[in-house]
């Protein structure tokens, strides 16, 4: 079989989870034998035998790949909507079927559409496989859920620790959607020290200018872009994990933490609540900001690096095998 991965966002613009998922997906593939490579919108050679999506915006594209007997899977990101109150998700299902009413012609203004045409529906964790079955009404046979990875179990949970200060890690973009502001207001309120490591997706905005002043006034130390080394090594030196997020469709680096062994303290939402075989997770209010200081100062008193996984971690060949049992059962439904 040959694969294309295709997008339509633009990671040298905006670099996240989904790209590291991506390129580490197409790596293990190519490891395992199998014909891998990026959509490339110039050469009209393509022979795909299925195309995997990581975004789109052109439900006819869809289509025509489908008439030409392409098989097409969709990692289905949702991060907020997964995660707003009952009432919101009601809105957006009832929404949905109205809209799906609609003439073709206005399907560039409604590309969640395009979901029925797709053969399998990947989703990061069972919370979004839900929310897309009760509000977009996908086909709950052509879904499945496949977590993120990390590249070696062994490299997180082996890193030595260098000994000094206790402190929580947060790792996670400085963007509003990943709280960082009010996880640093509550720590500094908690008299809780944290390191925050994360891209500064721009540095001239007013949240970002707010951010670091509460980092600041809290005492926090502020990491941005660091190598995988000094990850790492700010990882293994930390006592535990704080994740605030507002909306999250697995997180990168609630795996990487849970592999080093951090106990998880992360947003009382259901992004934070389908990981599998959790041993040291726990969670605070993300907007409740008496109730966040009171958590995350007991959290602090109870948080300490552990000797194994604080959550069940896959490795991205592992992954790989779960995304290859994914394309052979669509092409396999194809062929009959």
């Amino acid at each position: 079989m040959k694969i294309l991965f295709s997008d339509v966002t633009f990671s040298y613009l905006t670099p996240g989870g989904k790209q590291v998922h991506a390129a580490q997906l197409m790596k293990h593939l190519l490891a395992k034998g199998v014909d891998t490579a990026y959509e490339t919108w110039h050469d009209p050679g393509l022979t795909p035998s299925l195309v995997h999506f990581f975004g789109f915006d052109d439900i006819e594209r869809l289509r025509l790949l489908k008439r030409r007997g392409v098989g097409l899977v969709y990692t289905h990101i949702m991060d907020g909507i997964t995660n707003q109150p009952p009432w919101r998700r009601r809105y957006h299902a009832v929404k949905s079927r109205l809209v799906s009413r609609f003439p073709r012609r206005l399907e560039p203004l409604t590309p969640w559409r395009g979901l029925d045409v797709f053969d399998a529906l990947v989703y990061m964790h069972e919370a979004d496989r839900e929310t897309a079955i009760a509000v977009y009404g996908v086909d709950p046979a052509k879904t499945t859920v496949i977590p993120h990875g990390v590249e070696d179990i062994g490299a997180f949970q082996h890193q030595q620790a260098e000994g000094g200060d206790r402190y929580l890690i947060s790792l996670g973009s400085i963007v509003p959607r990943k709280n960082p502001l009010f996880t640093a207001v509550a720590c500094g309120d908690a008299e809780v020290p944290v390191v925050f490591v994360g891209h500064a997706m721009d540095v001239a905005s007013d949240y970002h200018r707010r951010f670091m002043d509460a980092a600041h006034r809290a005492g926090a130390a502020v990491h941005t872009d660091v190598t995988p080394d000094t990850k790492l090594r700010l990882l293994a030196n930390a006592s535990g994990f704080i994740l605030l997020s507002h909306g999250e469709s697995g997180c990168l680096s609630v795996y990487e933490a849970a592999a080093t062994g951090l106990p998880l303290l992360l947003a009382d939402l259901p992004w934070a609540k389908g990981y599998d075989r959790p041993t040291f997770l726990e969670h605070c209010s993300p907007t409740m900001h008496h109730a966040a200081v009171a958590k995350i100062r007991d959290f602090y008193a109870r948080a300490h690096r552990l000797n194994q996984p604080t959550l069940r971690v896959r490795t991205w060949s592992e992954i790989a095998d779960m995304y290859m049992d994914t394309y052979r059962r669509v092409l396999a439904r194809g062929r009959a």
